[in-house]
């Protein structure tokens, strides 16, 4: 964490300035410290990470940012590279990215809004990948966030890159002094906070006037596919780590023998209550989409699919939404709509939606 940073956080609980106390510096890079606040309450910067987090993180006894810092830290382990190595994975990224602000890609996310100076905050940045992989601007200053050990990983992975500054914290209890970003994203990450609106209002908070917003959330399931999700759930959320990751891989192998099947299954007629349009399905994405939460992608494999199907199994924390529940979510918080997107490949998974604070 570089010294002039320091003035941007505040504490978490209070909402108070903080004094930095350094004790191992390398040039402007804070490596060990803390933060102090008036009333002397101390937050860590570990490996150049600041803390603002309970120590019990530290020890991940919370199931939640357990079940993401054993997800994260063993991501090359498992997928057998890091995440974002592969021409596909750095273009489906690259998709995502674009999506979260209503644009074509990453590029275009870059060019408008991480304009010279801008302040940018990713809440929920896992290992770092936006940082590392979008951000040819080194004028701008990003700031990424995630409230598990996956700041280690996020951190070893951008500690190069001058305009990085990576933070545990906990999107419900904000260490920013606000408003303070020009612009705000949150992939896949405010539906297992616990209080998926309460976070959403904490980060439009922190929005600058005129400052964009752009958020990933899990929606609403057709009717099959939720009632499955929700009853697995309170099987999977009980296991060990590894007794999930076992499952997830299970799942995932069933999704590939899915897939193998490729003759087309067709729906001659539409099933309302379920959700469920006639026409022509791929009977994996048929599965996956109204039935069971079986992803597979054959280009991405089996170490890939298998963490992606833990991050729903997993965790304690993770909401399903609908379409007004974040409509009202934007409205609440004076966040004027910009896009409300469900891409090709996403119509049951999840909306991206983005907004601008006005000026």
């Amino acid at each position: 964490m570089l010294k002039k940073w320091a003035s941007v956080f505040c504490d978490p609980d209070s909402g108070q300035l903080l004094e930095l106390v350094t004790k191992k510096e390398d040039g402007d890079d804070v490596l060990e410290g803390y933060f102090q606040s008036p009333q002397g309450k101390i937050w860590p910067i570990i490996n150049g990470v600041p803390r603002f987090v309970p120590e019990s993180f530290y020890g991940e006894k919370n199931q939640t940012v357990q079940s993401f810092s054993e997800k994260w830290s063993n991501w090359e382990k498992k997928s057998g590279r890091p995440l974002g190595q592969t021409p596909q994975e750095r273009s489906d990224l690259s998709e995502q990215l674009g999506h979260l602000f209503g644009l074509k890609d990453g590029a275009q996310v870059e060019s408008n809004l991480f304009q010279p100076g801008a302040r940018i905050l990713d809440a929920g940045c896992g290992v770092g990948w936006a940082e590392e992989l979008f951000n040819h601007n080194l004028e701008c200053e990003r700031f990424a966030l995630d409230i598990s050990q996956s700041v280690e990983v996020a951190r070893m992975r951008t500690k190069m890159i001058s305009n990085v500054c990576i933070v545990q914290g906990d999107i419900l209890h904000l260490p920013f002094t606000g408003p303070t970003f020009d612009a705000i994203f949150s992939s896949g990450v405010i539906h297992h906070t616990g209080d998926a609106r309460q976070a959403f209002a904490r980060l439009a908070s922190l929005l600058r006037t005129g400052g964009s917003i752009g958020i990933y959330v899990y929606a609403v399931k057709p009717l099959l596919r939720e009632i499955s999700d929700q009853e697995i759930r309170k099987k999977t959320t009980s296991l060990a780590h590894n007794e999930a990751y076992e499952f997830s891989e299970q799942i995932s192998l069933l999704g590939k023998a899915f897939s193998k099947i490729k003759t087309p299954i067709v729906i001659e007629k539409d099933i309302p209550l379920l959700g469920l349009e006639k026409g022509e399905y791929k009977l994996q994405k048929l599965i996956y989409d109204y039935f069971i939460r079986c992803w597979w992608n054959d280009q991405l494999g089996l170490g890939f699919a298998t963490l992606s199907n833990f991050d729903w199994w997993h965790p304690k924390f993770a909401s399903h939404h609908t379409r007004e529940e974040i409509l009202e979510w934007f409205s609440e918080n004076g966040i004027k709509l910009h896009q409300f997107l469900k891409p090709k490949g996403w119509e049951t998974s999840g909306y991206f939606v983005s907004g601008q604070k006005p000026l």
